[in-house]
């Protein structure tokens, strides 16, 4: 999980298991939406910064800021503490979206 934008951001490494909560809009991984209320634990990931690779990150949101975000092509609004799911073969970047001037993140794979 790459955040090269100017917001600091959450992401999860356990989700199903922790004592916070995600609530995920595509809890399947795929583009239909699929909301489960989830445990999970969450974990800060500041701006500009990278998560550790040695781990696989399973879901992301910006807590603060409502995200745009391209999901293998699908181009969506979501609200701030809405949590995107990547499976273990997808990759997710956020940036600025240089038209909006909002996070904007991209999931490929």
């Amino acid at each position: 999980m790459i955040n090269s934008s100017s917001w600091g951001m959450h992401i999860t490494y356990s989700l199903g298991q922790g004592a916070d909560r995600c609530d995920v809009w595509n809890y399947s991984g795929g583009t239909t939406p699929d909301w489960v209320y989830a445990p999970c634990k969450q974990v800060s990931l500041p701006a500009h910064s990278t998560s550790d690779y040695s781990k696989d990150a399973d879901a992301f949101t910006f807590n603060n800021d409502d995200y745009m975000l391209n999901f293998k092509g699908t181009q969506s609004w979501r609200t701030k503490g809405v949590w995107t799911k990547i499976n273990s073969w997808q990759a997710a970047k956020c940036t600025v979206h240089a038209d909006f001037g909002v996070p904007y993140c991209v999931v490929t794979g």
